[in-house]
C-alpha cells in the first residue's frame, strides 16, 4: 500500500458528519459546568485556585471534580485533533488556520478580556458574603472590594479558557509541521504511514491500547500529582503541552485512520464498562495519595511515590478505555442526524465560554439554602446551564435578525 493510499484511506467517508463525536465534544464542554459548580462544595478552605466555598460542603464534590478532571480534557483534545484533521482534509491547511483563528483565537482573546474581570468580581461577591458584619469584617470587605474593583485585570491568568490557549499552540505546531513533512523522504513517509495503519486498524491493532497507554503514562511522569496539571498562568507549561499534544496527535491520527472508528463500535460497551471500573480504581488511588499527603507524608516518601506511580498508570488506562469505548458507543448510537443532539452540540461552545461567572454567582445566590451539598450542586448546575442557554438564544436571535 502506498503512502498516498494510506493517507487517503476511507476517502469515500471523509465527508460524513460524525454525530457521535459531536456529542462527545459537547458533553466534555458541558461537564465544565458541573466541575465548576462542584468545586465550590469541596471540603476544605477556599484557596487561590478557587476563592469561594459554600457552607454546605460534601465529600462527594471532591470525587465529582476529580472524576471529571481525570478524563474530560484528554477526551476533548482527542476530539479536537480529530476535527482539526477533518477540516484540513476537506478544506486545506489555510482554511484550517483561518477557521481556528475565527473560532478559537478571537473567542479566546475577546472572551478573556470581557470575562476575566467579571469572574474576579463574581468571586468578590462570594468573598464578601463570607465575611461577618462586625467592624473588622467591614474594613476587610472594603479593602478587598477596592483592590479588586480598582484593577479587575490584575494578576492575569487564563481562567477556564486555558484549553483554548493550548489548542492554539497545538494548531500552530500542526500548521508548521504539515508543510515541512512533505519534504521528508518518500521511504520514511511510507514507513510511518504503513506503521500507523498497522497499529491503528491493521495487523498490529492489538498493540494500539498498550502503546497509547504507555506513552500517556510517560507523558504524565512530570506531573507532581496523580492527574494532568491545569495551567494557571499564561507562561506555557511544556509538560502539559506535550501531554495534551499527544492526545491531540492521536485524535488527528484517528481521522487519517478513520476506518478504525467502525472497528471501535464492536465491544464499545465492554470498553466503557471497563473504563468505568478503571475510573473507580483511579479515584481510589488518587484519594489515597491525597490522604497520605494531608496526613503529613512527604512528597518524596516511598509511599507517596508508589501511589503516584500507580495512580498515573491507572489514569492512563482509564482515559483510553473511556476514549475508545466512548467513541465506538457514541458513533454506534448516533448514526443519523438528531435535532436535540445538534442543538446541544451547537450551543455547548457558547455555554462553556460564558458559564464560569454564572456558575459562581448562582452558587453564591444559593448560599442560604439549607440543603445538602449534592442537592445544591444539582440545582446550581441546572440553573447555570439554563441561564447560559438563554444567553445563547438571545445572541443567536440577535444575529439572525441582523442577517435578515
Amino acid at each position: 500500500m502506498t503512502t498516498r493510499s494510506l493517507l487517503n484511506a476511507d476517502v469515500t467517508n471523509s465527508a460524513q458528519r460524525y454525530h457521535g463525536l459531536d456529542f462527545i465534544r459537547a458533553s466534555m464542554l458541558l461537564l465544565g459546568v458541573v466541575i465548576h459548580v462542584a468545586v465550590s462544595f469541596v471540603e476544605g478552605p477556599a484557596g487561590s485556585d478557587w476563592r469561594y466555598r459554600d457552607p454546605n460542603t460534601t465529600p462527594w464534590a471532591g470525587f465529582i471534580v476529580l472524576a471529571i478532571h481525570i478524563f474530560r480534557m484528554p477526551v476533548f483534545f482527542v476530539i479536537a485533533g480529530f476535527f482539526a484533521a477533518l477540516i484540513q482534509d476537506r478544506k486545506g491547511l489555510i482554511a484550517l488556520a483561518r477557521n481556528r483563528f475565527f473560532r478559537i483565537a478571537i473567542p479566546f482573546g475577546v472572551g478573556w478580556v470581557l470575562l476575566f474581570p467579571i469572574v474576579n468580581i463574581s468571586f468578590l461577591v462570594g468573598i464578601l458574603r463570607e465575611f461577618g458584619s462586625d467592624a473588622d469584617a467591614q474594613t476587610a470587605k472594603s479593602a478587598i472590594a477596592v483592590a479588586t474593583l480598582s484593577n479587575p485585570w490584575a494578576n492575569p491568568q487564563p481562567i477556564h479558557l486555558w484549553f483554548l490557549y493550548y489548542l492554539l499552540m497545538l494548531y500552530a505546531i500542526a500548521v508548521v509541521i504539515i508543510p515541512f513533512s512533505r519534504f521528508a523522504p518518500a521511504s520514511l513517509r511510507t514507513f510511518v504511514a504503513q506503521g500507523t495503519h498497522a497499529l491503528m486498524q491493521g495487523r498490529l491493532r492489538l498493540l494500539r491500547m498498550p502503546i497509547v497507554v504507555a506513552l500517556t503514562w510517560l507523558a504524565m511522569l512530570p506531573m507532581q500529582m496523580p492527574w494532568i496539571d491545569t495551567p494557571s498562568t499564561f507562561m506555557p507549561q511544556w509538560h502539559v503541552l506535550v501531554c495534551y499534544g499527544f492526545f491531540f496527535a492521536v485524535g488527528w491520527t484517528m481521522f487519517l485512520e478513520r476506518g478504525m472508528i467502525e472497528s471501535l463500535k464492536a465491544w464499545a460497551g465492554t470498553r466503557m464498562s471497563c473504563g468505568v471500573i478503571a475510573l473507580v480504581v483511579s479515584l481510589a488511588l488518587a484519594a489515597s495519595w491525597l490522604g497520605s499527603l494531608y496526613n503529613g507524608s512527604d512528597t518524596a516518601s516511598p509511599t507517596i511515590q508508589t501511589l503516584l506511580f500507580w495512580s498515573q498508570a491507572s489514569i492512563a488506562i482509564t482515559v483510553w478505555l473511556l476514549i475508545f469505548g466512548g467513541v465506538g458507543l457514541a458513533e454506534r448510537m448516533l448514526q443519523r442526524p438528531n435535532s436535540i443532539v445538534r442543538y446541544f452540540s451547537d450551543s455547548s461552545y457558547w455555554i462553556y465560554l460564558v458559564h464560569l461567572p454564572i456558575c459562581v454567582l448562582v452558587v453564591i445566590a444559593l448560599r442560604d439554602w439549607n440543603a445538602s451539598g449534592i442537592s445544591k450542586i444539582s440545582a446550581a448546575v441546572g440553573i447555570s446551564i439554563a441561564i447560559s442557554i438563554l444567553s445563547y438564544e438571545a445572541v443567536r436571535q440577535t444575529v439572525i435578525q441582523r442577517m435578515r
